[in-house]
């Protein structure tokens, strides 16, 4: 019978929301990250502005995207020597769930990753997002990816981040 008292839990008390967001963090991630195929030059200053109209549902949380990205852009710029990759990071209340993707400028050779946190965030989102951040540093494997594969790919690469972590 105390077996049974467990099991009507709610899931709540049963699976703390910690625990919940630890697991639904990745699983959205792997669901929603996003290939941006830019085929004409564009400049780098512009860049904010093509992640959060990319990323964002309407015009209001465009606009406050764009300057939460802008925010922490002008605290200086993160690019990542070994593979030549810059990226954007910030947390917004514009976005509900974490928020991730890849953007590559073609003419240049190019790529941008951005990882975008909702503010405020939950434990298990901003341990997904650190996940991949320290994938970019030490997974060659991910970062080449990144840079020359398609969606798929990527995905399939982001998987074995996340399942390196169990």
């Amino acid at each position: 019978p105390e077996n049974s008292a467990a099991a009507a839990a709610p899931v709540s008390s049963a699976f703390p929301e910690d625990a919940e967001s630890a697991v639904d963090a990745p699983i959205s991630l792997l669901q929603t990250f996003r290939l941006k195929q830019v085929d004409s030059p564009f400049l780098e200053e512009g860049l904010t502005a093509l992640i959060a109209g990319e990323v964002a549902k309407g015009k209001k949380e465009m606009l406050r995207l764009k300057r939460d990205l802008d925010e922490r852009e002008s605290y200086g710029q993160v690019v990542l020597e070994q593979s030549g990759i810059r990226l954007f990071h910030c947390r917004s209340a514009a976005v509900e769930k974490p928020v991730g993707g890849v953007v590559r400028i073609a003419p240049a050779g190019a790529t941008y990753v951005y990882l975008i946190a909702p503010d405020p965030a939950k434990p298990g989102e901003i341990a997904a997002l650190s996940k991949i951040s320290v994938a970019l540093i030490e997974d060659e494997a991910f970062t080449l990816a990144l840079r020359t594969q398609g969606e798929i790919g990527i995905r399939k690469r982001l998987f074995s981040v996340f399942a390196s972590s169990l």
